[in-house]
């Protein structure tokens, strides 16, 4: 696992791994699998034609890669949420809020993953969340006197985030 004192690598190294990540995702129906989308603008051929360098940040490959990054997570988490937002802000009865805030838990564990190089969460969902919301300082801020951070996190996210993706509701 990277330390959290060096991003810079953190993120050379998500590049590097989920390029190869996908690489290693090879179907028998190839022409297929390099078209499609993993983000609005780029698809998978593309980011398979990345030449990364782990040991060049400054590469251009690398602006191009932060570049798929910000549009998968635009694309695939912040517009969609915006918009039920903006729906909703027309809608009297307000009914969009828990995909909001669906796509919400899922983009902050997702960033969470990259952050720490991770390209399987697979039983790691709790801790990714936790990590990232105890060290949000918006969600630090929101809390009362005397809260704990990581406490508030694991509370939100069995009773929050797993409630909501597991029953379709929190629950409290």
């Amino acid at each position: 696992m990277l330390t959290k004192a060096d991003p810079a690598q953190r993120l050379l190294r998500v590049g590097v791994q989920y390029r190869d990540f996908l690489k290693a995702k090879r179907t028998s129906e190839t022409t297929k699998s390099r078209s499609l989308q993993i983000s609005p603008k780029y698809t998978v051929a593309f980011w398979r034609g990345l030449e990364l360098d782990p040991d060049n940040p400054k590469q251009e490959e690398w602006l191009k890669a932060v570049d798929v990054l910000r549009d998968r997570i635009q694309g695939r988490f912040i517009k969609p949420a915006q918009t039920l937002i903006d729906v909703d802000k027309s809608n009297h009865q307000q009914t969009y809020g828990f995909a909001i805030l669906a796509l919400d838990c899922l983009v902050l564990e997702t960033i969470q993953g990259f952050r720490e190089g991770m390209t399987n969460h697979t039983r790691q969902s709790g801790r990714l969340f936790r990590e990232f919301l105890s060290n949000w300082q918006p969600f630090i801020n929101c809390l009362g006197a005397g809260m704990v951070a990581t406490k508030k996190a694991d509370e939100f996210y069995s009773q929050g985030r797993c409630a909501l993706h597991h029953s379709g509701r929190p629950k409290r």
